[in-house]
């Protein structure tokens, strides 16, 4: 891998001439202060006391400043020439972990060194310091995939009178990928969790007649085998033997938008636990195609999740599902599993959401794009979102009603019965929860959603008006 930073020569940094002063704004204050003291009181009032300890406090504040100059210039040069053992990183959001980073500054008195992660963002960094290096501690708590680090150093005294930071560029292949999911396989549908391995044997029949089974109303008559039933008095008829020539069935693909963090464990945790079976595909926004490798659908889920990176903008494209469709089912896939994030997309038009979260502009609608995509799909489509909390304790925004409580009453019993459906207008319309939302905005006959709840580690809801008419 290169470990040049000439490639991130036009980064900017944001570093400033302020930073790079060796006083904080509590030391300059009192550098102010006990210089208009000493020049008052000393000089003028000739107040020896005061004129005293100005003195000693200028002098203070001076050494200070002197010692985190010369450990901020140690520091500089030890950068310089500091070569990384390592040259990718790969982490596991919400799971703390020590990096291969460390630097042999040795102790240097009334100083202390500290760093931070700026880009990636959402990175929490704990330095542990001995008398011979300095190492750092990571957690992670949103996934991506990134070429670099930009770190911001940090050089403070004891007292907090001085400091000088500044960022700098690491060329590293990181990797953050999304933790994994606890929950119960028995929950999930066969027709979601296991691929059917074999041709269908609904189609027209492709091989011998040896296999029997008992006779049923409308099967030809031509088929009974006469023999046994003279022994039995049971009709049985013959029946083509199953195809063995193996066909892909389950695929999966994750889209990538703010509140998919959930989603995306999820992702992770069916691939690892091969849940799609062994002939499966996979897909996620920012990696085009069809993906059969599983530490390649791994890192396709850890790029999806670039929409929240400032430089990538592959990630911030509206949603490739469309794209996925089409060639899934070229590749001979009739079952997809859609991993959807659990909050809409924010107003394009709404000022407010783009002063909060300047990344939100670029969050295109990708529920009209999803809804579009099932719309012409010949495969069988499912979303399924994570949510981390469980939507049941939704609250309604009104008053308390008869409405409000015979929704909570059938939520209760939905609760006794898990993986029971009910349906989505059972709910009310102001219950103040985005997944519920976002479960409306897609929700079809053909397409149903399930919920998953990260708290509880089950599935919650299976909802289609289809099935639970059935019900």
């Amino acid at each position: 891998m290169e470990t040049s930073t000439q490639p991130y020569a036009n980064k900017s940094l944001g570093n400033s001439f302020i930073n790079l002063i060796p006083l904080s704004g509590a030391g300059g204050f009192l550098l102010l202060v006990s210089s208009v003291g000493w020049y008052v009181f000393g000089v003028n009032e000739k107040d020896l006391v005061i004129s005293a300890a100005s003195f000693v406090l200028v002098w203070i504040i001076a050494i200070s400043a002197l010692c985190v100059t010369i450990s901020a210039i140690r520091l500089f040069w030890l950068l310089r020439h500091y070569k990384s053992g390592a040259e990718s990183l790969k982490l596991e959001t919400e799971y703390a972990r020590q990096t291969d980073f460390k630097l042999s500054l040795g102790y240097f008195p009334l100083t202390e060194i500290s760093w931070t992660w700026i880009y990636p963002e959402d990175v929490d960094v704990t330095t542990n310091s001995t008398l011979k290096e300095i190492t750092e501690t990571v957690t992670a708590h949103h996934r991506c995939q990134a070429s670099y680090i930009i770190r911001e150093y940090t050089i403070s005294d004891v007292l907090g009178l001085a400091n000088i930071s500044w960022r700098r560029i690491e060329p590293i292949a990181l990797t953050i990928v999304p933790r994994a999911e606890k929950f119960n396989a028995n929950q999930v549908l066969p027709s979601i969790s296991d691929g059917d391995e074999e041709s269908n044997p609904y189609g027209s029949p492709q091989g011998d007649r040896i296999d029997m089974r008992k006779y049923a109303n409308g099967d030809s008559s031509r088929d009974i085998i006469w023999k046994i039933y003279a022994r039995t008095r049971k009709l049985m008829i013959r029946v083509p033997e199953r195809a063995t020539s193996p066909t892909p069935r389950s695929c999966a693909y994750l889209i990538g938008s703010f509140g998919d963090d959930t989603s995306a464990s999820l992702a992770r945790t069916i691939l690892e636990r091969s849940m799609l079976g062994e002939n499966w595909g996979f897909g996620a926004d920012g990696t085009p195609g069809v993906i059969t490798d599983r530490s390649l659908a791994v890192q396709a889920i850890a790029k999806s999740g670039n929409y929240a990176l400032d430089d990538d903008e592959e990630a911030q494209k509206p949603t490739g599902l469309s794209s996925f469709f089409k060639e899934a089912e070229k590749l001979g896939y009739n079952n997809c599993l859609v991993f959807i994030p659990s909050e809409l997309p924010a107003d394009e038009d709404s000022s407010d959401s783009n002063d909060s979260n300047p990344h939100e502009s670029l969050a295109l609608d990708w529920t009209k794009a999803a809804r579009h995509a099932a719309a012409g799909c010949h495969m069988t489509v499912t979303w399924l979102m994570g949510c981390a909390k469980d939507p049941r304790k939704a609250k309604a925004k009104a008053t308390p009603s008869s409405d409000a409580q015979t929704w909570q009453d059938r939520l209760k019993a939905f609760a006794q019965n898990e993986l029971k459906s009910f349906a989505l207008k059972d709910i009310p319309s102001d219950s103040s929860d985005e997944a519920l939302d976002v479960s409306r905005a897609l929700i079809t006959d053909n397409t149903p959603v399930w919920i998953y709840s990260s708290d509880t580690g089950r599935f919650l809801v299976y909802n289609r008006p289809s099935d639970i008419a059935k019900r």
